[in-house]
C-alpha cells in the first residue's frame, strides 16, 4: 500500500437479492465491517422490556367521562 490515496477508500460488502431483499452477504462480513457487537442480546432485551407496558391492558383507553 504505497499510494496514500488507497488509505481513502472504502469497500462495500457483497450483497444478496435484489431491490427491498438486498442485503449484505454474511460470509462477506467480517470483523473490519464492524459486525461484532457482543451487547446485542442484552440491549434488545432492554430495549423490549422498556417498550412493553407493565401490566397488560394498562395501555387501553378507559372509557371514563
Amino acid at each position: 500500500m504505497t499510494d496514500p490515496l488507497d488509505k481513502a477508500t472504502s469497500r462495500s460488502p457483497a450483497t444478496l437479492g435484489e431491490g427491498c431483499l438486498s442485503r449484505y452477504d454474511p460470509d462477506d462480513l467480517s470483523v473490519e465491517d464492524g459486525t461484532e457487537f457482543p451487547g446485542a442480546a442484552e440491549l434488545w432485551e432492554q430495549l423490549q422490556e422498556a417498550s412493553a407496558p407493565a401490566v397488560a391492558g394498562t395501555d387501553l383507553p378507559t372509557n371514563k367521562p
